[in-house]
Formats: C-alpha cells, sequence, structure tokens
C-alpha cells in the first residue's frame, strides 16, 4: 500500500532537486508565506491515500453498484498504479532522455529530434493527466460540486427539471463530501483520456517548442505545474481554448511550452520542435505563472523566491488564498 500518494510525481520533482541524491528540494509555501528550504520530496506535493477509492463505500456503492469495482477487481489503490505504470514510467524515461543530451543549448534555433512523435504523444498524454489530477483539480471538482445545484437552478428557471438534471442535483452534495466518488470522477477521466485520448489529441495540434534558459536564473515549479494562459487577455486558457500557451518546466534550465497553433498563423513551422534561448524577463514571467498557477507551494533547485513574495504582497493578508472560490455559479455556462 502507498501511503503518501504524490499529485506532482517524485520523478519530476527530483528534476529541481537542491543535492546530489535528488531527494531534497526548496519550498515557498504560500499558507505561510515562509520558504521551507531542503525539503524531502518524498513528503511534498502529496498527501494520505490522497487517490484511493473505497470500493464499499454506501455511496459509491449507491452511484455505481459493484459493477465499477468489478472492473479494477476492488483495488483501493487501482488510480494511484495507472498514474505509475502507464503515465509517470514512459514520461520518466523520455525526461531522462532529454536530460542526457550533451548540450541542450547547443541546439538553439535548430529541431531536436527529442521532440519526435512518439515523445510528443507521451508528452502530450503526461500533461493532460497532470493537468486533471493535481490538487487544485481536486479542489475545483468540489466547488463544482458545491455550487452545481444553484448554477443549474439559475439555468433552468421555469423549465422542467429532466430526470438527468435531477440525478445531478440529488448526487452533488453526495460527490462534494466523498473523496471516494471524487477519485472515481479522476479515474474515469484518466481512462478516457487513455483510451479515446480526446485531450491527447489536441494537444498534439500544438506546436511545441523547448525553451532553454542560460540565465543566473532557474525556472520553478508547483505543485499544479501545467500553467495555461491567454496572452494579452489576462486569463487562464485552456486545451481547448484558441491561443492558449501552456508552460511546463522540465528542469531548473528547460521549459516545455506548447502554442495553440492560432498563435503563430503560417509562421509556427520557424519554431516547431525547435530549442528557443528565452530572456530574463520571460524567464521571470513564466515563474510568476507557476506562482499563479500553483495551490499551496512553489517548488525550485534555488532558494530565491522574490517573485512569491513580491507577488504575496500584492495580496491582502486576510484573503484565504487556498479556499478562494475557483468555480462559481457564472462561471458555468448557460445554456436552453
Amino acid at each position: 500500500m502507498v501511503i503518501q500518494e504524490h499529485y506532482v510525481p517524485q520523478f519530476y520533482l527530483r528534476q529541481f532537486s537542491t543535492n546530489d541524491r535528488k531527494t531534497k528540494i526548496n519550498v515557498f509555501d504560500k499558507r505561510t508565506r515562509l520558504v521551507r528550504l531542503n525539503q524531502e520530496i518524498k513528503k511534498v506535493a502529496c498527501e494520505r491515500y490522497f487517490y484511493d477509492i473505497d470500493w464499499n463505500n454506501n455511496d459509491v456503492i449507491k452511484c455505481y453498484g459493484k459493477q465499477l469495482g468489478e472492473k479494477y477487481s476492488f483495488d483501493n489503490q487501482v488510480l494511484e498504479k495507472i498514474f505509475e505504470t502507464k503515465i509517470e514510467n514512459p514520461m520518466s524515461r523520455i525526461v531522462s532522455d532529454l536530460c542526457s543530451l550533451p548540450s541542450v543549448c547547443n541546439f538553439s534555433g535548430k529541431r531536436v529530434s527529442w521532440l519526435n512523435q512518439k515523445n510528443k504523444s507521451i508528452l502530450a498524454q503526461f500533461i493532460a493527466s497532470q493537468y486533471i489530477r493535481s490538487k487544485e483539480s481536486s479542489i475545483k471538482t468540489n466547488q463544482l460540486f458545491s455550487v452545481v445545484e444553484e448554477s443549474i437552478e439559475n439555468m433552468m428557471v421555469g423549465k422542467e427539471y429532466s430526470q438527468q438534471i435531477t440525478d445531478i442535483i440529488e448526487s452533488a452534495p453526495i460527490y462534494q463530501k466523498n473523496r471516494s466518488l471524487q477519485n472515481i470522477i479522476t479515474l474515469k477521466m484518466i481512462e478516457k483520456e487513455l483510451t479515446n485520448k480526446e485531450i491527447t489529441a489536441k494537444l498534439l495540434e500544438y506546436i511545441f517548442v523547448i525553451g532553454y534558459n542560460d540565465s543566473d536564473r532557474d525556472f520553478v515549479t508547483s505543485d499544479n505545474p501545467i500553467a495555461i494562459y491567454i496572452p494579452g487577455e489576462g486569463k487562464n486558457g485552456g486545451f481547448f481554448s484558441k491561443k492558449s500557451i501552456i508552460n511546463y518546466p522540465l528542469s531548473p534550465k528547460l521549459v516545455l511550452i506548447l502554442f495553440e497553433k492560432s498563435n503563430f498563423s503560417k509562421r509556427g513551422k520557424g519554431v516547431s520542435n525547435r530549442v528557443i534561448l528565452l530572456d530574463e524577463s520571460t524567464i521571470d514571467a513564466m515563474n510568476s505563472l507557476q506562482f499563479a498557477s500553483s495551490y499551496s507551494s512553489v517548488f525550485s533547485k534555488s532558494c530565491n523566491f522574490d517573485f512569491a513574495h513580491k507577488a504575496m504582497d500584492s495580496i491582502p493578508l486576510d484573503f484565504d488564498i487556498l479556499n478562494y472560490p475557483r468555480v462559481t455559479s457564472n462561471q458555468i455556462s448557460k445554456k436552453g
């Protein structure tokens, strides 16, 4: 049994480690506004039994019967095992391949064979799964269920509820309070991504670029490392949003950048599958983006968290940064 289940894989966090054994990492904690140096990687970005599913839970049986549990042999840790064997292991291998290249900086402006179609498929699948599995995603799911009844009622004013809508309204409070039911949603999303691969297919339409950092600054990462934004609009993007840009730091010196193709129109071929050198202002912007997308923690090899302190100084002291409403009624599309 795995007790501490990581929502950011340990193999990934080790790329940002502070020691040769790759066991320690520096942490900026948004809850306390403090820097914690040389923390054990095995103890960060994790939670006890975070992905476990209690197949004997009465609410699980009520919502899904016994059939779903039978499909997975009533394995409480099936989700943890899927992440490790089908998603993390392939990604770990290709990250190791990238880091073993003689010197990525020598490829600046050139195409890199590492960004071949096979590796890009693994990268896309990993990005999709990391986005789904994060603590931030879990909080959003929880908060979505907390407002779903109000939202649906607003959508359906003056109309009769269908049986499907009634079922959603009745089940929302159950899902909100039950981690096993929330994990079943994650399981279904991951299984769909491993079979239908809807998000992966969309990401493979993006333009893939490796950003290289040769400055004295380091890229940081976070407990929600898939940062998506739409340039010039000051808002988060989504995998299916036009002009979305996805930043995923791979190491203190390398970042994977995915551009939704409408960012470039016909000019995208000039940077596709290439290494580009990033200036210091871009590096700072990417680090600030990691802070903004994080749930509670930012991780770094360096102990320089000036960007995080600066961001926190702009936030009121009494603002509950962990529990602010991430999903509200007016964010749910009103149709019909």
